[in-house]
């Protein structure tokens, strides 16, 4: 059980996650589940993988990782909202069959209208902070100045995100 839940939280694409412990079924994989996903989800917020409000990363905070129904759309939005290039077309596509398929189209529909509002923040995300070469990362990392610069830039880029 450990490896799998291990294996589910090292795994970026939340979507893939049936892929990764596809031998394993019934409640077994309910658990791994339940126990990989906060580990997951705050892994992925640490690691800038994942664009939430500071209030909502608070909330998460608060309820130990475990997302409700609500944050669980503003996940799903934020893995949404990346996939805009035309080779990922088919990811979006497949996201899409697993939410309806386990959630209905109107939860779907939702999803994708989030991700259009966090798109904007995924933008400017990728322009002003993914986008630094190692020269500008490894300033960031030794100068004081820099690196609150670049953290005020990512507190400004999480701030683009909605709340509700």
């Amino acid at each position: 059980m450990d490896y799998l839940v291990k294996d589910l939280v090292s795994t970026d694409k939340l979507y893939e996650w049936g892929a990764v412990c596809s031998e394993v079924k019934g409640k077994e994989r309910s658990k791994a589940y339940n126990l990989a996903v906060p580990l997951w989800l705050e892994r992925m917020v640490n690691e800038g993988k994942i664009l939430l409000n500071p209030a909502i990363i608070k909330e998460l905070k608060s309820l130990n990782w475990r997302p409700t129904d609500l944050h669980k759309k503003m996940i799903w939005a934020s893995i949404v909202c990346k996939l805009d290039a035309k080779v990922q077309k088919e990811e979006k596509a497949r996201i899409r069959t697993l939410i309806q398929k386990k959630y209905g189209n109107d939860w779907w529909e939702e999803v994708y209208s989030r991700a259009g509002k966090v798109w904007p923040a995924w933008d400017r995300y990728r322009k002003n902070v993914l986008s630094m070469g190692p020269g500008a990362q490894m300033l960031a990392m030794h100068s004081t100045v820099f690196g609150e610069a670049m953290l005020h830039e990512l507190d400004s880029v999480l701030n683009m995100v909605p709340k509700t």
